[in-house]
């Protein structure tokens, strides 16, 4: 038993190393490939790249805090539950960033759901920060999980419905961002149902974090010939 513990730490301890230094190197990328675009066009730009760098710090965070409490044993330290901290704000930042960008290359014309995504993330945000989060806990407790994650995904699945509208064959890339970030939703939800009781759940961050990477490099790809949808 205490062998197979052992190989789990160090397979995320793995897994959570590769992840972030993708993540880096991406936000690194995208960040030297805004400077050929104006207009419309850099400000989507400059809001997705704005999005994946608050991403990687609050992962930073994170998963830098669960590295090091991996690598000192059973994951006891308070700090851990302030990296999740860290990263529920940044990921809800990452949300509203994606919202503008969206807005920015559609000439605005996204209708009600953007205004509905804009008060789900006040109102997560809001609950992030009530003392009932126990942020100095390494699982946080139930039901009070659920409560701030259900408006998150509910974001982030109006999120993904947003980019799944968008027309065009040109705009095929933002359909594909919408589909990751349903993908993203999906992994998430049984690990806030159930992740008290079944902590193995918690591996399904795995595949939420390639999808993210996946969005990451479809933005990076698109940044250099990004264009808004032109008018009608």
């Amino acid at each position: 038993m205490v062998a197979s513990q052992a190989v789990g730490r160090v397979i995320e301890l793995g897994f959570d190393g590769l992840y972030l230094l993708s993540l880096w190197l991406l936000v690194i990328g995208q960040n030297r490939r805004l400077g050929s675009l104006e207009g419309q066009a850099r400000r989507a730009a400059r809001a997705l790249v704005l999005a994946f760098s608050l991403l990687a710090l609050g992962d930073s965070a994170h998963v830098g805090f669960r590295l090091l409490g991996l690598a000192h044993g059973p994951l006891q330290d308070g700090w851990i539950g302030y990296g999740a901290l860290a990263t529920a704000i940044t990921v809800t930042l990452f949300d509203l960033l994606l919202v503008q960008a969206h807005q920015h290359l559609n000439q605005g014309r996204s209708g009600l759901l953007p205004r509905l995504l804009l008060a789900l993330a006040l109102l997560r945000l809001g609950l992030l920060a009530l003392p009932q989060n126990q942020w100095a806990a390494v699982v946080s407790p139930q039901p009070w999980s659920l409560l701030r994650n259900l408006p998150l995904l509910l974001l982030t699945v109006g999120l993904g419905w947003l980019y799944l509208r968008t027309p065009g064959e040109t705009q095929r890339w933002q359909r594909q961002v919408g589909a990751l970030l349903l993908a993203s939703a999906l992994c998430h939800l049984p690990v806030v149902l159930w992740i008290q009781q079944q902590p193995l759940l918690g591996l399904l961050m795995i595949p939420k974090s390639l999808a993210y990477l996946a969005m990451g490099w479809i933005v990076y790809r698109r940044l250099a010939s990004m264009a808004p949808i032109s008018s009608p």
